[in-house]
């Protein structure tokens, strides 16, 4: 039974713990942003195929909640789907597709694209940064254990840090450039 990667990262997530799909959406923010629209068929799916159960806690002047937890059967789809190779990555970003068309218009509309790209890798990478030191102040030992999420969260939001590092240089160099050509 194949899935897509969304599938497959919700099903990580709640291998980690029971979980609400707010809860699921929160977390994968962090290494796979998806919208609830997305995330609660998939857990719906996982649920009509026996792969995570659901518990509903009623709440009195809110509506229940649904707490979904993976079964051993999803933790066995998981688990194989790991002994797997991914697939090449797809990167689905709108500044890449806006800078394709900016020549359409102007340099400024260039050079205001690479600005606002490089103000919002810093914005980014000061949030990750934060994580990072709370994971290594607070996780100095789990970190370094193979069985453990909290080296997984290292791993993740080291990568991410490291690609938004090397993009924000490469928006430097591209705005300087620029500049060198129009001056």
């Amino acid at each position: 039974m194949a899935f897509n990667t969304v599938t497959y990262s919700v099903m990580g997530i709640l291998l980690r713990a029971p979980r609400t799909g707010y809860d699921v959406v929160k977390e994968l923010k962090s290494f796979r942003p998806a919208k609830s629209s997305q995330i609660y068929p998939v857990l719906s799916k996982l649920e009509k195929q026996g792969l995570a159960t659901v518990q509903v806690m009623h709440q009195s002047g809110r509506p229940d909640k649904k707490i979904y937890q993976l079964t051993d059967l999803g933790k066995s789809h998981l688990l194989e789907w790991l002994d797997t190779h991914p697939e090449p990555p797809v990167v689905r970003d709108d500044f890449l597709s806006m800078l394709f068309s900016a020549w359409a218009k102007d340099v400024s509309t260039v050079t205001r694209l690479l600005t606002d790209r490089r103000r919002m890798l810093d914005k980014h990478a000061e949030d990750l940064n934060a994580k990072y030191a709370q994971l290594l102040q607070t996780f100095p030992t789990k970190i370094k254990d193979p069985a453990s999420t909290q080296l997984s969260a290292y791993l993740l939001v080291g990568r991410r840090l490291r690609l938004l590092e090397e993009e924000g240089k490469w928006c430097e160099e591209m705005l300087t450039q620029i500049a060198s050509w129009h001056n």
